[in-house]
């Protein structure tokens, strides 16, 4: 629980000058990355950072502080790494007077690391590297910066390389047709500069990695660059080098939570199959990353599966026709491989008439270069319902399908590669299962910053699934004391929503990690949802949802004046509904407050906008409420504004909640 709960506080005292910061831009950290067990002093690179004086991290094991505050746009950080802190990412934030920053991904691992040094972007210029294996963090810097790593090899000697760059920026701004992340390149030369190998992407990844065997004793220099050699100080990077074999692809891509799952970790220029095992946690389904140690080092980069809450299976051949159709009962996960060109893979299983079932392949998604295609055939080997693309864009090329069983009978699905291509590592994970009525809840970090003593509107979305249409309660668990809440309601068939947070007024500054729960009822089931944290971020000219660790709120310096409202009002179709609205002033504050209703107004009712003047305390807003005007729960928010000398403030107050009933 604590993941979800953190608080980064530091008590600054402070005069009450009613300004309002600008809110922290964090573009970079560099290095993006230390050994746990070690401490690790860094720089952050933003806009609107002169008023930094914390560092929030997600997760247990690692903390942040600030050093030093350069300029608006530069600030020394330190970070500690407890010698049990859990492998891989975390979420790395800049705390400012103005609020939280966006996120910026950390990688937290068991390795040696080092930083390149500058200059060494030319061979007589390589950066000697004498200890291995090692993880190099570096930065192509704006130009058309290339980093030099020398190494000395025997004859017979391999040597491999793993780049994680776009993995820790995978949405930057771009222009020019150009990808949005450093696209990088690896290449291996002799000392004389010629070109001895060279990788670009490893299957569907941008990150490459390569592997190398020695024909002569000598030195070798191992060149990074992005592919049209851009550079920018956002192109941070970690370069693992070592002389073990490096994770190729993994199976299985699917497995049943709760269970141990035993793993076949496939390697570069290793014929031999390496196997670990790992317990699969409870989850919803969804991809999970898991830190593996193998012969005793660990792996620079994670292995990911799909965790189900339903049986799992493996794919058995032969299974290249009708005839050899590997039975199924649903709801089942199933691990497949099209093991050679050209191959198909059949299943078989029972429906009733008009029962509704989703088929979903993870393969693109998680590295393999699969890309599948699901077709439906009725008894008589007809083609009754196909899908090749997710109808979300960013899923493709994955399979997605819908689908209603028309009859009771045996159907048969099968599974090929629009590509044609096969091996024993172009893997699937299917997944077969009847509708299930659900729902997840996304909430999207816009600005989310609340004042001491005030309080926020935090809006969200109920993403309905298969045929889901219930009431929807959505509120936030586990707040500190003093820390209020006003949850709201999402109707049946509705999926936007509201609810708002009043911090007391002694609250520290800082950030708070908070955790919204989403709650319904299906055919006497509860069913409960976790909140998903989302980011806007821009990627090459569109903006698109980035998922986050964690919904995390700033903590910012009181406006000079704050809202109250009641918690519940009731109104009667074609009446009028009147709200008294009070508003606080503080210090030097006098002038009017306007207020208007800003969210949650009925179908076809008006509201009225109020002003409260000067000296007065309290105003009376009327909602008219139409004839027509349906029944049921409505969240209203209302919103001030008032101004202090050229200055403008905007607050909200906590949600009433407007029961409308109909006439008696």
């Amino acid at each position: 629980m604590w993941r979800w709960l953190t608080l980064a506080f530091t008590t600054i005292f402070v005069s009450q000058t009613f300004s309002q910061p600008p809110v922290p831009n964090l573009q970079s950290i560099f290095p993006a990355g230390a050994k746990r067990g070690t401490t690790l002093e860094a720089v952050a690179t933003g806009n609107n950072l002169q008023t930094a004086f914390s560092v929030w991290v997600s997760g247990k094991g690692v903390t942040g502080e600030i050093l030093k505050v350069e300029n608006n746009n530069k600030v020394q950080l330190k970070f500690t790494l407890e010698p049990d802190a859990e492998l891989g990412e975390r979420d790395v934030r800049i705390v400012t007077k103005g609020g939280v920053s966006n996120r910026v991904r950390f990688i937290v691992s068991d390795l040696p690391e080092t930083k390149e040094t500058e200059p060494n972007n030319s061979l007589p210029q390589s950066q000697q590297i004498t200890s291995l294996p090692i993880v190099i963090n570096g930065t192509l810097n704006p130009g058309e910066d290339l980093d030099c790593f020398r190494v000395t090899l025997k004859a017979g000697e391999t040597l491999t390389a793993e780049l994680y760059a776009q993995r820790l920026f995978p949405y930057l701004p771009s222009g020019g047709g150009q990808p949005g992340f450093l696209d990088g390149v690896l290449r291996i030369r002799d000392s004389k500069g010629f070109e001895l190998t060279f990788a670009d992407d490893l299957r569907n990844r941008p990150d490459p990695s390569l592997a190398f065997t020695a024909p002569d004793n000598g030195d070798y220099i191992l060149e990074l660059h992005d592919i049209s050699y851009r550079g920018s100080n956002q192109f941070v990077y970690r370069l693992f080098v070592s002389k073990t074999p490096i994770l190729e692809c993994s199976l299985p891509l699917g497995w049943q939570a709760g269970t141990i799952v035993r793993f076949q970790i496939f390697r570069l220029l290793s014929e031999q199959i390496v196997y670990a095992d790992a317990f699969v946690p409870e989850s919803p389904v969804q991809p999970l990353d898991f830190w593996l140690n193998l012969n005793g080092q660990s792996n620079f980069a994670p292995v990911s599966l799909v965790s189900v809450n339903f049986p799992v299976v493996w794919e058995t051949e032969p299974n290249d026709s009708k005839e050899q159709a590997n039975p199924l009962t649903t709801p089942v996960g199933i691990n497949g491989t099209i093991y050679r060109p050209e191959d198909a893979d059949w299943f078989v299983f029972k429906a009733q008439a008009k029962q509704r079932f989703v088929m979903e392949i993870w393969a693109w998604r998680l590295n393999s270069p699969v890309d599948p295609v699901i077709e439906v055939f009725n008894p008589q080997g007809q083609i009754i319902a196909g899908n090749d693309d997710h109808p979300d864009f960013l899923k493709r090329p994955d399979s997605y399908l819908e689908w209603t069983a028309p009859s009771d009978g045996e159907f048969f699905v099968r599974v090929k590669n629009r590509l044609k291509e096969g091996s024993l590592t172009h893997a699937y994970f299917l997944i077969l299962r009847p509708f299930q009525p659900d729902f997840s809840l996304f909430v999207t970090e816009e600005n989310l910053r609340i004042p001491q003593g005030g309080t926020i509107a935090v809006p969200f979305t109920v993403a309905r699934k298969e045929g889901f249409n219930s009431e929807v309660n959505v509120t936030v668990a586990d707040l500190p004391k003093g820390w209020q809440v006003r949850p709201a309601i999402v109707p049946p068939g509705q999926k936007e929503g509201r609810l708002t947070l009043t911090a007391p007024e002694d609250t520290p500054l800082g950030a708070l990690a908070i955790k919204f729960i989403g709650s319904s009822k299906i055919d006497q089931q509860i069913l409960i949802r976790e909140g998903i944290g989302l980011e806007s971020v821009q990627y090459v000219d569109q903006q698109r949802l980035d998922e986050v660790k964690s919904v995390v709120l700033g903590v910012i310096e009181p406006l000079p004046f704050r809202l109250f409202s009641p918690e519940v009002v009731e109104g009667v179709v074609g009446e009028k509904v009147e709200i008294k609205i009070q508003v606080e002033r503080k210090g030097e504050f006098k002038s009017a407050v306007q207020i208007r209703l800003a969210y949650g107004l009925p179908p076809n009712a008006k509201a009225d906008a109020i002003n409260i003047p000067e000296g007065q305390s309290e105003g009376t807003l009327t909602i008219h409420l139409a004839a027509n005007t349906p029944v049921g729960t409505f969240n209203l928010i209302f919103e001030g504004q008032g101004k202090l000398g050229d200055q403008n403030f905007t607050t909200v107050a906590p949600l009433t909640k407007l029961i409308v009933k109909g006439k008696q």
